[in-house]
């Protein structure tokens, strides 16, 4: 941990931020043939929010904490989106007409 921490000071925190959207933004071409701007970008804007609130906190360890916190926001953010649409009754009535009356 002590490391991490050392490292995230010696790598500029713009390339620190840009890593995870980037990885995100190739992974989404690779899997779903697509690029979405609006995509890449959301985890840039929740890094700003989230770094202009630990620092006026006077936080410690900003930058660890802004990419951890935003990975938290966007777990929260999608399972009570997903529980909200009810996705698992969706996929499961999707799964049941794509392959027929097998149990989902």
């Amino acid at each position: 941990m002590a490391y991490i921490i050392i490292m995230s000071y010696s790598i500029s925190p713009v390339f620190l931020y840009l890593v995870t959207p980037t990885l995100g933004f190739i992974r989404n071409y690779i899997k779903y043939k697509q690029l979405s701007f609006c995509t890449y970008i959301r985890s840039p804007i929740v890094y700003f929010f989230l770094h202009i609130w630990f620092t006026l906190r006077n936080s410690n360890h900003i930058i660890m904490s802004t990419l951890i916190y935003e990975r938290w926001f966007w777990f929260v953010y999608k399972s009570l989106k997903s529980f909200w649409l009810d996705d698992r009754k969706r996929k499961k009535e999707k799964y049941s007409l794509k392959y027929g009356s097998q149990k989902a």
